[in-house]
């Protein structure tokens, strides 16, 4: 998703008057998060799932060390 922003090429700028003599529009991304293929989609996943698995594992260990 791509938002339109009125802005001003460098080479078009006078820093000493704060005139733009050419604006032009671009457009520039909105997106919170950076488009992703699909290798990493998959990385972050098995990180999030390998990150509940350690959890688990460790709520399993301080159960069965506290019995």
């Amino acid at each position: 998703m791509s938002t339109p922003i009125l802005t001003c090429l460098p080479a078009d700028w006078h820093p000493e008057t704060g005139i733009c003599d050419d604006p032009v529009w671009m457009e520039v991304s909105t997106g919170a998060l950076p488009p992703l293929s699909i290798a990493d989609g998959a990385a972050i996943g098995l990180a999030i799932i390998a990150v509940w698995v350690i959890g688990w594992g460790y709520r399993v260990a301080v159960r069965a060390a506290t019995r």
